[in-house]
């Protein structure tokens, strides 16, 4: 009797098995989950799966395909071809692949006008993409030391202020970001996976500069020539080119970003410049454009500037001037310096040179040295700096306008850099 049940439990057990169908079917598709077709060109791109312990054809199914995509089914595939449409766009796609009661479901996208985005591993031959780096911002998942690359698309607006002071230096809306520029701080470059971006949620901020701690002092300097090599200011060419970084994946602006740069990957671009054109200029209306720094005579007493009715900037104590951004490296500019007007004061001091003109290397060391010397007039004034590897000019007020008996203060409206 126990013969017989157990000769029934082994049947039905091999019944079983012969109706699971032996080993279970697998699915895998082996195919990427995204395709880059650019505006108006031709898709053409093979969906693949690999069955194993499957049983006849497998049935693949799409869901969202586009109306100028076509299928043609094969044996394991299916063959997307179309002419993409003249606006980029990203279209999702769910493909469901079926074989045995079996489905496997992937996520794909059809990237027009985009490109595929290939995740890294953080090191210099395979740096981690821009979509990493925002993922690793959190405070759990921080990476130092790493490479992230990505294609220079804009900067952040001269609307923002750098620095962990003020109520507007955060990046919180599209206006934040420029795409492109013209309009951008020298301080830092936005990047992203889509040389064609324009989310800036997708975007990952570069800064430029170097760290300070709370009491100024330098715990932090760029690699050599980087900002002035990088910087849209100095090189607008640079959007749509590749760059990669070694440095901190943190924040800057409170956005995601990479900082304490150690080293980059970037062919430097020559940008086209017209012989006389402005390489920079501020124009001091109430404020100090983007880019350029106030040097104070006594930045304790007097640290912030100082404005005329008129709207520009007072210039009423020796030592007061104002450094220019870092721009591209020239071996001759022409400082012009627009003066608005001219106000008396009771000061005695006397010197020859009203104005002391400094050209610096990307060390920060003065390369080039010239003066403006009285008579100084209301209007125009200009020097000619000359030496190998200027990238920045600071413009020192040394002495007072003086016509023999009274001394002025200068009413400064502007400040011009260019090319020679």
């Amino acid at each position: 009797m126990k013969s017989l049940k157990l000769f029934s439990i082994i049947a039905v057990t091999a019944m079983f098995a012969a109706c699971k169908g032996g080993d279970p079917t697998i699915i895998k598709f082996t195919s990427a989950d995204q395709v880059a077709v650019s505006v108006g060109g031709t898709l053409n791109f093979d969906v693949t799966v690999k069955v194993t312990n499957g049983k006849g054809d497998t049935q693949i199914v799409f869901e969202g395909l586009p109306e100028w995509v076509s299928k043609t089914e094969g044996t394991d595939k299916v063959t997307l071809t179309g002419t993409a449409p003249s606006e980029a766009h990203d279209y999702p796609v769910t493909i469901k692949a079926t074989n045995n009661k079996e489905t496997k479901t992937q996520n794909f996208t059809i990237k027009v006008g985009g490109t595929v985005v290939v995740e890294g591993d953080g090191s210099q031959a395979n740096p981690y993409s821009c979509a990493q780096g925002i993922a690793f911002t959190d405070a759990s998942s921080q990476q130092n030391d790493v490479w992230v690359g990505g294609y220079i698309v804009g900067g952040v607006a001269t609307t923002i202020s750098d620095g962990a002071s003020g109520t507007n230096n955060v990046i919180a809306k599209a206006e934040d970001v420029v795409f492109g520029a013209t309009g951008v701080r020298a301080t830092a470059v936005v990047i992203a996976d889509n040389p064609n971006e324009t989310d800036y949620k997708k975007c990952f901020v570069v800064k430029l500069t170097g760290e300070q701690d709370n009491e100024g002092n330098v715990t932090h300097t760029c690699p050599e020539g980087f900002q002035g090599i990088i910087n849209l200011n100095a090189k607008p060419c640079n959007i749509g080119e590749y760059l990669k970084i070694q440095g901190d994946i943190y924040r800057y602006f409170a956005v995601p970003a990479i900082r304490r740069v150690m080293d980059f990957e970037y062919t430097e671009k020559t940008c086209p410049v017209a012989e006389g054109v402005i390489v920079t200029t501020g124009v001091f209306t109430n404020a100090i454009p983007s880019g350029w720094t106030y040097i104070s005579n006594d930045p304790v007493q007097y640290p912030d500037p100082t404005y005329y009715n008129s709207g520009s900037l007072k210039l009423n104590f020796e030592g007061m001037g104002l450094l220019s951004p870092v721009f591209a490296v020239h071996s001759s500019v022409k400082v012009v310096i627009d003066i608005d007007a001219l106000n008396g004061n009771t000061k005695t001091a006397t010197s020859a040179d009203v104005f002391t003109i400094t050209g610096l290397n990307s060390e920060g060391t003065v390369i080039a040295t010239q003066t403006i010397q009285n008579p100084v007039a209301v209007g125009e004034s200009n020097v000619t700096l000359t030496a190998s590897g200027i990238v920045q000019v600071k413009v020192i007020m040394t002495g007072y306008p003086n016509n023999g008996t009274t001394r002025y203060n200068v009413s400064l409206k502007s400040i011009s850099v260019k090319e020679v």
